[in-house]
């Protein structure tokens, strides 16, 4: 199993240039952010490298006017063993429930079975419920994976003064501005700067206080 693993490897390196990252995360470098990626590169990765190695078997486990259910199996030609499972559920009256279903199932057995396993939703899924992608290149991001809002702001609202905010706001400057010109991130930077503000208040105020 451990040449399959490093084989694995292999996969994903070349996965991870087509690969999609939700575009809320955009303050963490590319090689960072949980990957998707799509259900047909998935397999088209898989099928190049393990050939007919390993059967993917998809079948309806739970079908009623409701719901589908489908389970998809990897399973080792040779031995016959099952690698790793997948399941999904779709409801009809959300539209191609059976497509869908086995699509999504497809793509968890894949993710399960170690292909850009860090994000087990795949890239036709977040589509599916709205969220925002973006292709990983050189373009994206690079910020340190230590730097987000929650940090930033932690870090203003226990500056113990004055000139160590100070010092705070042009370490974060080049954050604040990656913050600023995404329409999408606007309510972020609102709260990091609301809270290097308001600490810098109250910290003037105990100044003038002394």
């Amino acid at each position: 199993m451990n040449k399959v693993n490093e084989r694995i490897k292999k996969i994903n390196i070349d996965l991870f240039k087509n690969a999609y990252v939700k575009r809320n995360h955009k303050w963490l470098p590319a090689d960072k952010r949980p990957k998707s990626i799509s259900t047909a590169r998935q397999y088209e990765f898989f099928r190049k490298e393990f050939g007919i190695e390993f059967g993917i078997d998809t079948n309806i486990v739970e079908n009623n006017p409701q719901f589908v259910v489908m389970k998809t199996e990897i399973v080792d030609n040779m031995t016959g063993r099952i690698i790793a499972v997948g399941f999904s559920t779709q409801y009809y009256e959300d539209g191609n429930a059976i497509a869908k279903c086995e699509t999504y199932s497809k793509s968890r057995a894949l993710s399960n079975f170690g292909l850009i396993d860090g994000d087990i939703t795949s890239y036709e899924e977040n589509i599916s419920v709205g969220n925002q992608m973006e292709e990983v290149n050189e373009g994206t991001s690079q910020m340190n994976e230590s730097i987000n809002p929650d940090f930033v702001i932690k870090k203003y609202k226990n500056a113990p003064s004055l000139k160590e905010l100070d010092r705070l706001e042009s370490e974060y400057k080049d954050f604040e501005t990656k913050l600023l010109k995404e329409t999408h991130l606007l309510r972020l930077y609102r709260q990091v700067t609301d809270a290097r503000e308001t600490r810098r208040r109250v910290l003037k105020r105990s100044t003038n206080e002394r």
